[in-house]
């Protein structure tokens, strides 16, 4: 019995660092495709010239539950960028919720954006995030109204 335990941990250890070291780079997941191209929109719009090569956006669900909805992974300057975005979160949220979700990420890899912990009133004295590099979730109602302010604050940070 112990040796199974060991066997199926040992097999369990292998398949993460395959799935570590043998990421498909430079693909996109169909799903993340009309955000992803929103995002390059909005980037000319502003005025961004930016660097996208060899980007990964995949799905991922984690195997724990967990509060995280999604990471940026970048390790230095010769690793090419990988996103991941937990698929339950990404089924949970209406479009601009996908937006927002994804935008933030693709400020974290692309933008090399960190958190922003700050909130602001907005003009009815309601508190809001500064800022959608806000580390927590908030609701999509929230950017949807503030769509604007938000994609500025985004790619006003060079």
């Amino acid at each position: 019995m112990r040796n199974l335990i060991r066997g199926l941990l040992f097999g369990i250890v292998l398949i993460l660092i395959y799935n570590h070291f043998h990421r498909r780079y430079g693909v996109i997941d169909p799903e993340f495709r009309d955000v992803y191209n929103a995002f390059q929109h909005e980037a000319i719009l502003h005025h961004k010239s930016l660097n996208y090569a060899n980007l990964t956006i995949e799905m991922y669900e984690p195997r724990v539950q967990d509060d995280v909805n999604g990471y940026c992974e970048l390790s230095g300057d010769s690793a090419p960028p990988y996103i991941a975005i937990k698929r339950s979160k990404w089924n949970s949220v209406d479009a601009y919720g996908k937006e927002a979700l994804l935008f933030h990420e693709l400020g974290h890899c692309i933008l090399h954006r960190d958190h922003i912990n700050g909130l602001i009133r907005d003009s009815n004295g309601h508190l809001i995030p500064q800022s959608i590099m806000y580390p927590y979730s908030f609701a999509s109602t929230i950017y949807k109204d503030y769509r604007e302010y938000y994609l500025d604050e985004l790619f006003s940070v060079n």
